[in-house]
């Protein structure tokens, strides 16, 4: 039986950087390094870019200092990149001191680089943490493949797979997982950190996006039902937190329409910003396209964060994560299309009763899904072994 706070810890994750801020988008690996530096002795977080215009960074944070470790730095894309990744994780762990408590791998690929090291004998337990699941990942059948071969044996040589979404651990019980292995770790928020604000004190007509602004960003959609809005509720107003390499394009597009007075594109923001900001607006949106596959077997993190901040949420396009949320009694589903999207904003800004009591759901709702309880639940191994 181990103490959390005697754990030497490692974290390897895959991060998108945000383009042009050149800041890393705050995911669920971040998360988890927020837990661990507040209550394990010791942590190593490594970060590989998802595109080879950045280097790869790792830090070790003990005694609430943090230090920058060494790592091969290389811009190569591709297959080759991902290569790098597994040798550089590999080699960062390999060549500190003494053997480590726990590897966590956001993903198999970096899970891999966790079996790897276990067999070397530097680290005790791998937890494989299922950032997403998608039957197909790469339109290459040849690296869909191998996407899958890395899960497979993830799964398989792992001590424990974390799964963000009951559809996830459904999949895992199929592929034949035990139970005792399959972890239901859904996204969550630090309570202590955020801090839903009175009603009167928001602006109770506002829509929230807070998003990658990807070229699989829904802009277009949701601009187009917005402009219906605003012809009925003059007041109404869209705020778009992100950049991205579609920014150019949506700016354009909101010119074109003419809503420069009632949509606002307000760039990246820190994540303490973010939340705080959030939890004065009104209504968040989680508009996912069915493009993605990832969406049918995934937790939504931004439509947590915004629950969390008391604004309740429409959601569409998003089957897995629409499951982890109904719950709360605070959002409405909608269609993929403009009469839908439209109507249920509507039905945001004109019912008030139904308004009101869909806030106070949403904070009640999310005051069960803390960062701390979620992951010292994943974590109480720790205490029988």
């Amino acid at each position: 039986m181990k103490d959390l706070s005697k754990i030497k810890a490692i974290v390897v994750t895959h991060v998108t950087i945000s383009i042009p801020s050149n800041s890393e988008v705050y995911g669920q690996c971040h998360a988890i390094a927020d837990f661990l530096k507040q209550n394990a002795k010791e942590l190593i977080f490594i970060r590989h870019p998802l595109n080879g215009l950045y280097y790869s960074r790792a830090e070790l944070f003990a005694d609430n200092k943090a230090e920058v470790l060494k790592i091969i730095k290389t811009k190569t894309k591709g297959i080759m990149r991902y290569g790098m990744d597994i040798l550089s994780t590999t080699l960062v762990v390999f060549f500190k001191k003494g053997k480590w408590d726990l590897f966590i791998g956001v993903n198999s690929l970096n899970s891999f680089s966790g079996l790897i090291l276990k067999w070397l004998g530097k680290v005790r337990y791998v937890i494989f943490y299922t950032a997403d699941y998608v039957p197909v990942r790469f339109q290459n059948e040849f690296m869909n493949n191998i996407y899958h071969w890395f899960d497979r044996l993830c799964i398989k040589k792992a001590d424990f797979v974390w799964n963000i979404s009951r559809a996830q651990v459904e999949i895992r019980k199929k592929q034949g997982m035990p139970e005792r292995k399959n972890i239901y770790v859904p996204h969550g928020i630090f309570t202590k950190r955020v801090h839903p604000q009175p009603l009167e004190k928001i602006n109770r007509h506002s829509f929230v996006i807070s998003a990658n602004l990807s070229k699989a960003f829904h802009y277009g959609l949701i601009i187009d039902a917005f402009k219906n809005v605003v012809g009925k509720v003059s007041k109404a107003r869209l705020i778009i937190i992100g950049t991205g390499e579609s920014a150019k394009e949506i700016s354009r597009y909101i010119r074109a329409n003419s809503l420069e007075a009632h949509v606002s594109m307000l760039g990246w923001m820190p994540h303490d910003k973010l939340i705080d900001f959030i939890s004065h607006c009104g209504v968040g949106l989680a508009v996912y396209t069915s493009q993605c596959s990832w969406t049918n077997f995934s937790d939504s993190f931004k439509a947590k964060e915004y629950l969390g901040c008391g604004c309740p949420v429409i959601i569409s396009g998003a089957t897995a994560a629409i499951e982890e949320i109904k719950a709360s009694r605070a959002v409405i589903v909608a269609d993929q299309d403009e009469d839908s999207l439209c109507a249920a904003m509507l039905k945001f800004l004109e019912d008030e009763h139904f308004y009101v009591s869909c806030r106070e759901n949403a904070i009640n709702f999310m005051k069960d899904l803390d960062w701390q309880r979620i992951y010292s639940r994943g974590l109480s191994f720790l205490h029988y072994n």
